[in-house]
């Protein structure tokens, strides 16, 4: 240790490593998750909403992009224009994108995104617009419902590597095999395999789901060589109901209490990302 640091002073970084470091910080990344189809469209766009909601209450400015339709009912919102109309420049993101609480925008993409994985330009350059907005995001949610592209793959947001995928699976056999299944199409001919991660929901406690992504976990890597790990599990309400089935009238603090964990947990999870480098000067709203 020499004198300066001894004396409490920091010793002085060298120019470039300070510019790399400067240039390091001011690199604004961007990071998706998506959600693949697993058995039961309104338990996935269930836990997605909620998701998407918690990410953005921790301070992240988050797009839903909404390819199921099945998030506009938990959020509240009734939209206006797909992400078609944008692609298409009949309307400006404002317009596409709506409110659907602080730090959360809402697309709805049931025609948008299908068009543009069918087109190949479901790509870096396209997610990176987000990064260019006005109020850039940090975070892409995909509800997605496992559309291919050309070459007949299941699409996911691969293009910067392996990245964690979500499937929400019930506890079901018909759930089992669905989401078993979904793993299955999305694994084969991956250019990058995916790292897919599971929330059970329905199970009765923690130990039940845990055995239940090990069921899965097991089969998917003996045949297919993929890699499955366990996400966490959203209980059912107190009158038996699974999160998608609950009526509106039920409260579930226990599914909140789940995705809000979940949500913690996600900063550490590896998922596929973009950036934007500080020299980049294109800022469209």
């Amino acid at each position: 240790m020499n004198a300066r640091a001894r004396a409490g002073r920091p010793a002085q970084v060298p120019q470039d490593q300070a510019e790399g470091l400067r240039s390091l910080l001011q690199r604004h990344a961007l990071r998706l998750l998506p959600v693949l189809p697993a058995g039961d469209p309104a338990a996935q766009g269930a836990a997605t909403a909620m998701l998407a909601r918690e990410l953005a209450a921790g301070g992240r400015n988050v797009i839903l992009l909404d390819q199921t339709g099945a998030c506009a009912a938990p959020l509240g919102v009734k939209p206006r224009h797909d992400l078609l109309a944008l692609i298409e420049g009949a309307e400006e993101f404002p317009a596409v994108a709506m409110r659907a609480g602080a730090g959360l925008r809402y697309v709805a993409a049931s025609q948008g995104l299908p068009a543009l994985i069918a087109a190949g330009a479901a790509g870096e350059s396209f997610f990176a617009g987000f990064l260019n907005l006005s109020e850039p995001a940090d975070v892409v949610v995909l509800n997605l419902a496992g559309s291919v592209d050309a070459e007949g793959r299941v699409w996911l947001p691969a293009f910067a590597g392996p990245g964690a995928t979500l499937l929400v699976a019930g506890t079901g056999e018909r759930d089992l095999t669905a989401t078993y299944a979904a793993i299955k199409q999305a694994h084969t001919g991956a250019v990058h395999a995916p790292l897919f991660r599971i929330l059970v929901n329905g199970a009765a406690d923690e130990r039940e789901a845990r055995l239940l992504s090990a069921r899965i976990g097991d089969a998917a890597h003996r045949f297919l060589g993929a890699s499955v790990t366990h996400a966490g599990h959203v209980p059912p309400t107190l009158g038996g109901a699974p999160l998608g089935r609950a009526l509106p009238s039920q409260r579930h603090p226990e599914a909140a209490q789940a995705i809000a964990l979940l949500a913690r947990e996600l900063a550490a999870w590896p998922l596929a990302e973009c950036a934007v480098e500080p020299s980049d000067s294109s800022h469209p709203n």
